[in-house]
């Protein structure tokens, strides 16, 4: 073989070779990534396309209308405000949210744009516009004083529960399932400068008391953002890792133990009441 063909067909490996293969496979991985980051983030899925009789519309920033469900427990304390996972919507989680007013609190949960019957798209700015609406909703059109919410977010509900926690005052945050943010899922550490949803970088500007969830048999979203976000979140805090659940589980597996866990949250936020 010529001495030019074995040049194109084995080529000498070097460290700067190498170092542009690297580069090379990096750039096209993150184009892919800012290409399909809406896909990745909110994928498509089969939505229910009805609502029932207490299905209500809010207005979300951009004045498109987004579901929304809110089941009031009359002698509950606290009200949770309660954003869903990517691949979910109100009437697939509605046992979930009655689990938690049978156990003695109200909850309103809504539906991203683009999910169930919400009008739009969704998106990582449409999600933070969705979650203002709902707080606004319990705060103003509801007058439950801020004191009394419990913000929760699970899985990608994380991003706006942590963005709203930063921006307004909220009893306490959970955050369930969640990640250090949307890309370190796949990356697992944070070298994209176009990430979504840094959920612990806010985390660092949360005050209220926060709870961690996370199963740790997760295999979407690895037990080890839990881990993470409960170091970083700043003091009064509790977490709970449960060890045989997985992503979608967490409370079949926990049972009655996971409000026991949600019990001993709430006296952890009454004890910083003045």
């Amino acid at each position: 073989m010529n001495a030019w063909l074995k040049k194109i067909v084995f080529p000498k490996f070097t460290a700067g070779r190498m170092l542009k293969s690297a580069a090379f496979i990096f750039i096209c991985a993150a184009a892919a990534l800012y290409a399909f980051n809406n896909k990745l983030i909110f994928p498509q899925w089969t939505t229910s396309r009805t609502d029932s009789p207490d299905i209500f519309k809010l207005a979300s920033t951009d004045g498109r209308k987004i579901s929304a469900l809110y089941l009031a427990e009359p002698n509950a304390t606290f009200t949770i405000l309660y954003s869903h996972g990517n691949g979910e919507d109100i009437p697939q989680i509605r046992c979930w949210l009655e689990l938690y007013r049978r156990h003695g609190y109200s909850i309103l949960s809504y539906d991203y744009q683009g999910y169930g019957t919400s009008e739009g798209k969704p998106t990582e700015q449409n999600a933070y516009d969705d979650a203002e609406a709902a707080y606004k909703y319990l705060t103003t059109d509801l007058k439950i004083p801020p004191q009394k919410i419990i913000i929760l977010g699970r899985s990608v509900g994380s991003g706006p529960s942590c963005y709203l926690a930063e921006k307004y005052p909220v009893a306490g945050v959970i955050l369930e399932s969640a990640f250090t943010s949307a890309f370190c899922v796949i990356t697992q550490a944070s070298i994209l400068p176009f990430d979504k949803f840094p959920n612990i970088v806010r985390l660092k500007n949360i005050k209220c008391p926060v709870m961690v969830i996370h199963g740790r048999m997760d295999l979407m979203i690895n037990y080890l953002h839990g881990k993470k976000l409960y170091r970083t979140a700043n003091n009064p805090k509790m977490c709970y890792f449960v060890p045989a659940a997985g992503h979608n589980n967490i409370l079949d597996t926990a049972g009655e133990e996971y409000f026991v866990k949600l019990s001993q949250f709430v006296r952890l936020i009454q004890n910083q009441t003045p």
